[in-house]
């Protein structure tokens, strides 16, 4: 596995509500390919922040697929009757969920009550890949914070997306925090692992 971080930021003269797309591409002497992606957001007035990460991309068909949502309240007020939901990809079958999530109708939500100023947490969803779906596939999935800070309904959207495939790599880039400031540093971590049983070259 190799794991490299690369601290960035956007620019200070960035337009607020700009989503600026990060990729990260790995390719053997095989001509596999393993690719995945991630956004920051430019927010000069974050409230809410939001991130889905999936744990494989590329993943098979048949295999588990694990989502993480990691959220958080950055603004200078609780937010109440605030709920977190998460789009189940198309092709893919609900296994669990962490924290008391709910699934219905293709959907995961959760009752977040009260937020508190400063809070950061974290949930996970495990849906199984249809065995049917073939390689190329992309799975697209979207998640969704909302509440009421300050008497003001406030939101954050987030997605990802993982293909299906059978290639012995697996990549993985993360941009963390999901939404800043212009000017302020954000880490871009970028993970490749080789999943088969043998030594890869590229």
């Amino acid at each position: 596995m190799v794991v490299m971080n690369v601290p960035t930021s956007a620019l200070s003269n960035s337009v607020n509500g700009r989503v600026i797309p990060f990729a990260a591409v790995v390719t053997d002497d095989a001509a596999n390919t393993a690719i995945s992606r991630d956004t920051l957001i430019v927010d000069n007035a974050p409230e809410l922040t939001l991130s889905v990460l999936e744990d494989k991309n590329p993943v098979a068909a048949g295999e588990t697929l694990t989502y993480t949502l990691r959220y958080g309240n950055r603004s200078g007020d609780n937010v109440t009757a605030s709920g977190l939901s998460f789009a189940l990809p198309v092709g893919t079958s609900f296994v669990s969920a962490t924290g008391g999530g709910s699934f219905s109708n293709g959907e995961v939500s959760w009752d977040l009550g009260t937020f508190a100023v400063g809070a950061v947490a974290q949930q996970q969803v495990v849906v199984t890949v249809n065995d049917a779906l073939i390689s190329g596939t992309q799975l697209d999935s979207a998640a969704a914070i909302s509440g009421t800070s300050n008497f003001n309904a406030t939101e954050r959207r987030a997605s990802s997306n993982s293909v299906v495939g059978s290639v012995p790599l697996d990549i993985s880039v993360l941009v963390n925090p999901v939404s800043a400031l212009p000017s302020e540093q954000v880490d871009v971590r970028i993970v490749v692992s080789n999943t088969s049983n043998a030594n890869v070259s590229g």
